[in-house]
């Protein structure tokens, strides 16, 4: 539809009368005589539509379809391979609006079952079959690793492998000495310490080392890179000490890599090139040291990269394969139609790495499929990229998760994560600055009971029932009864009674609640009953049911034009209100019932009663109208996650999943530190090399002719012209770091099509003039994308797995379960006809020649249902209504053969 006045376009279906003014007052009409639905609420208003309609015909030169079973296979792939589906969508529900429920409904069960379920299937059978083959070998092959994994170590820490004292006793040769003094040097905390303060002093430096940076700033970073590389090389000359000659030196990677570190740094200087001063960025990954857990994920991405390497070896070989058979197919037919295309050995590699990828490869078929004259050749176009799309999104996928599942163990994640490290020591200094801190409450306690003579216990000398002493003891309780351990030591005549209260105490190990309620406290006894009340939880279930009604017939704001409520304000407010009530009521009798934080069954130590007091202080904040803003009314939107604790199926699954979130973060955290040191490199590339002129300007010109106005004859207006960076660049720290991320979830085209036209500095960009650059895209989309994205996965299975009890003891007791299942006595409900008749039925109905008559008769009709077009002749016609009364009349014997043989 274009609309008059400016050039604009939009989607609507075209009415046509089937009879004389059907749609007359209904639509409006253009001047062409075409009832369209673009504007509708304009004209409903009685407002004019000054609008023409176009017959637009099917997308993507009419191969985006479901007229025929090609198109709709096409549209489907592109649905559930997740390229261009919204689009497609949206087209559907431009098509037919009036089926805009069912049109919805059909693409969310498309993507549930197809891609969620069918697909997960694939991978799930490609994983098994390659760990299957594997196992044959694992136990050698870990056992290798693991081996590796501690030779690692040990270059990268460097220990000595004997204490100084035996050094120096076995040898008092210089050169062991020598090594002795340089080893406790590398090994010393404080030297360490300098050099990780110098690797962030170092980063930051690059950080700030950007295209425009000049005066002062140029010479601090420069200052800085010159301290650092110093630095970096006294260490290595010390390594080199250490290790006691050249052939242990040279036999260390870790050694081989910090020198070619060094090497870029001092070459950087001398010739002032800002990539070689940014690739040491790579040292940023030697502060994982101080984390156990992330040093591990490290070593185990460095071990794990030879089976990595190979499968992408692999990969590449056949990639190599498909981009030659796709010259030979496609030859120089797609150049004019896209940059994808297969045109030289190069572009066409690249078009076959994208399809790899994911990104844009529906537009490389459409494309293709648009260059070919005849159906022959656009269906062996069509097999040709399908095939290689269906190779890489299914079997090399799950090759590539499979082989991060061999290498990566969530549970060894999770024994690091327990074990001390940084974390580890912060929680126990907080542990024992509570624990002081209770101390300090019980000396305030016990000076208050002898103030009168300034008398405390421990003066007294008394000596204590063992029972009653465990009372008095804080290492193992987190709750200490004062009162009761101060009669017992001021009161000697009531030993005997309380030494039962102590036995008693030790055997129910109650807390009070509260700091107030005691264990046997009625006020408390009362609040227990009532939050284990069948009718009170059921009133909880309906107020939470009724706010999320609340939530989805409350508009976002008050004074948004055309958004109505079916509910008033003032309703939904006093509703809001009594809501927000029963929750904090909810609340209090858990708090008093459990305890809020420090008794053991305490209502915080839960993280779902987390959430829920996390909503409920929202919801009163927004209700006290303290803060203003959409801040306040995020509660709101989480007040659905609180059904999730109330069903028993969906919070065990969420549990298990949120037990993979700790090990999932170490990932993360790791994952951000490659995503600093890829977009430091590529501001080394690229940074300040991606400008461009708005218009005109071509290269070999540049930024000095990219002035004054350029007149877009398309378009009938005259443009200023402006040199220009795309949004998405390496300019600096922060936007190459979102220029990757965006990257990571394989949105990477238009991205790598502007880095490999850079030409200059200051000059225009050329398509194709740095094609080399797109390597750099190539590794880090192999290394995020393929690699980081799926430890994701690997972790998120192998973590529910493990919390679901998944182990392989599990999983083989589960499947003798099933198969023992499977082969009970059932019980026959119904007995089977035993007249004459219906057992001659049943042994037709269950011959083969029968069986073999019904499944052709279904063939065929699926066969004609995807033979079927929007414009059949009438020959066609006929013959379908033929076969589709032959099929319904064979539906209806095989019915009646079931009956009688069967019975009813």
């Amino acid at each position: 539809m274009v609309m008059a006045g400016y050039p604009f376009e939009e989607y609507c279906k075209i009415y046509y009368n089937s009879t004389p003014h059907q749609y007359d007052k209904r639509y409006p009409l253009d001047p062409f005589g075409h009832y369209h639905d673009c504007g509708k609420d304009l004209f409903d208003a009685g407002e004019p539509v000054d609008s023409t309609c176009i017959e637009y015909g099917n997308p993507n030169n009419g191969f985006q379809n479901f007229d025929n079973m090609i198109g709709t296979l096409l549209v489907l792939t592109q649905v559930f391979i997740a390229d261009g589906g919204v689009d497609v969508m949206g087209y559907a529900l431009a098509s037919e609006p009036d089926l805009a429920g069912l049109t919805v409904i059909y693409f969310f069960l498309v993507t549930f079952i197809i891609t969620w379920i069918v697909l997960s299937l694939f991978v799930a059978v490609v994983v098994n079959t390659f760990q299957e083959v594997r196992n044959l070998k694992e136990h050698d092959a870990r056992e290798k690793q693991l081996a590796e994994k501690q030779v690692m170590r040990l270059q990268v820490e460097n220990l000595p492998t004997e204490s100084v004292e035996d050094l120096q006793k076995s040898e008092s040769d210089g050169s062991v000495l020598l090594a002795v003094w340089a080893s406790g040097i590398l090994n010393h905390p404080y030297f360490n310490n300098l050099l990780s303060c110098t690797i962030l002093m170092h980063i930051m430096a690059m950080a700030f080392d950007q295209d425009t940076a000049a005066g002062n700033s140029k010479n601090s970073i420069t200052t800085v890179y010159i301290v650092s590389n110093a630095l970096f090389g006294v260490e290595l000359i010390f390594r080199f000490a250490a290790c006691g000659g050249s052939k242990d030196f040279f036999n260390s990677g870790f050694h081989l890599l910090e020198l070619f570190l060094l090497a870029c740094g001092l070459i950087g200087l001398q010739g002032s090139s800002r990539l070689l001063n940014l690739i040491p960025s790579i040292r940023l990954l030697r502060l994982c040291q101080y984390w156990p857990t992330l040093n591990d994920l490290l070593m185990d991405c460095v071990i794990s990269q030879r089976a990595f390497v190979n499968l992408i070896l692999f990969i590449a070989l056949v990639c190599l394969c498909f981009a030659v058979a796709g010259r030979y197919i496609f030859r120089s037919e797609m150049n004019s139609q896209t940059r994808s295309h297969f045109g030289d050995l190069a572009q066409a590699i690249l078009t076959i790495f994208q399809i790899f990828a994911g990104e844009g490869w529906s537009d490389v078929l459409f494309n293709a499929l648009a260059v070919k004259p005849d159906i022959p050749q656009q269906t062996y176009a069509c097999l040709f990229i399908l095939t290689w799309l269906f190779i890489a999104k299914i079997i090399f996928t799950g090759v590539i998760v499979a082989v991060i599942c061999e290498n990566f163990k969530v549970e060894e994640t999770v024994r690091l994560i327990k074990s001390p490290g940084q974390i580890s020591k912060f929680r126990e200094l907080v542990k024992h600055s509570y624990q002081k801190l209770h101390l300090i409450y019980a000396d305030v306690q016990i000076a208050d009971y002898y103030g009168h003579d300034d008398t405390l216990v421990g003066s007294r000398n008394i000596t204590l029932d063992p029972a009653i002493a465990l009372l008095a003891d804080t290492s193992g309780s987190q709750y200490v009864d004062y009162q009761l351990v101060l009669r017992a030591a001021s009161a000697p005549a009531h030993k005997k009674e309380i030494h039962n209260e102590a036995v008693k105490f030790m055997d129910d190990d109650d807390e009070s609640t509260l700091f107030m309620f005691g264990p046997k406290n009625r006020f408390r006894l009362l609040c227990d009953r009532i939050r284990r009340n069948n009718l009170f939880n059921l009133i909880i279930y309906i107020s939470i049911g009724f706010s999320c009604v609340t939530l989805m017939v409350t508009p976002p704001a008050e004074d948004i034009p055309d958004v109505t409520s079916p509910f008033p304000y003032v309703m939904r407010l006093a509703l809001d209100k009594t809501l927000t009530s029963i929750f904090t009521v909810e609340f209090l009798v858990s708090a008093v019932s459990q305890g809020f934080i420090f008794t053991k069954n305490a209502y915080m130590r839960s993280g779902w009663n987390v959430v829920d007091f996390v909503i409920l202080v929202l919801s009163l904040v927004d209700l006290s109208g303290v803060i203003k803003g959409s801040i306040s009314k995020i509660g709101r939107a989480l007040r659905p996650l609180r059904l999730a604790n109330r069903i028993d199926a969906v919070r065990e699954l969420l549990e298990a999943l949120f037990a993979t979130l700790p090990p999932m973060g170490y990932v993360i955290w790791l994952w951000m530190m490659f995503l600093v040191v890829f977009a430091l490199i590529g501001m080394g590339l690229f940074g300040g090399l991606m400008f461009t002129c708005s218009y005109g300007a071509e290269f070999p010109e540049g930024k000095t002719e990219c002035s004054g106005v350029e007149a877009v004859s398309s378009l009938g207006i005259i443009m200023p012209r402006a040199w220009i960076s795309p949004y998405y660049n390496f300019d600096n720290t922060p936007t190459a770091i979102l220029t990757l991320f965006r990257i990571t979830y394989v949105n990477f085209v238009s991205n790598m099509f502007a880095v490999v036209d850079i030409t200059y500095k200051n000059t225009s960009p050329s398509p194709s003039y740095s094609l080399h650059f797109s390597l750099y895209f190539v590794a880090y989309l192999l290394f995020a994308a393929f690699f980081i994205m799926n430890v994701f996965v690997a972790f998120i299975s192998d973590g529910f797995r493990m919390n679901q009890g998944g182990t392989d003891a599990d999983i083989s007791y589960n499947k003798i379960v099933r198969q023992i299942d499977t082969r009970l006595p059932r019980t026959i409900r119904f007995q089977e006809p035993t007249n004459g008749i219906s057992i001659a039925v049943r042994q037709f109905a269950d011959s083969a020649a029968f069986k073999t008559f019904s499944m052709t008769c279904v063939a065929v009709n699926v066969g004609f249902m995807l033979a079927d077009h929007p414009d059949p002749s009438p020959s066609f016609e006929n013959l379908i209504f033929v076969q589709d009364l032959f099929f319904f009349f064979e539906i209806v014997f095989e019915n009646v053969l079931t009956l009688i043989g069967w019975g009813p």
